[in-house]
């Protein structure tokens, strides 16, 4: 909710691909046109970060890797 109020025209889809491809049925975070941001691995690495080095998850983070994201689309 977080980052649909953040970016507008952002919403949430469940990806559909091709049969082999490994990101099929994973929920992606679309923005315009292209590809979705997968936004699950973001938040895996950050997780893993937090475990690894004990430091803490900004506030904005997805957010504002989401706005990176963007743009370097455009």
């Amino acid at each position: 909710e977080v980052l649909i109020a953040a970016i507008p025209g952002a919403h949430w889809v469940i990806y559909k691909g091709s049969k082999r491809d490994f990101r099929n049925g994973l929920t992606m975070l679309e923005v315009g046109r292209g590809l979705p941001l997968p936004v699950r691995d973001v938040v895996y690495k950050e997780a893993v970060g937090v475990v690894r080095s004990g430091r803490e998850v900004a506030v904005d983070l997805l957010s504002s890797w989401v706005r990176e994201e963007l743009a370097a689309l455009a």
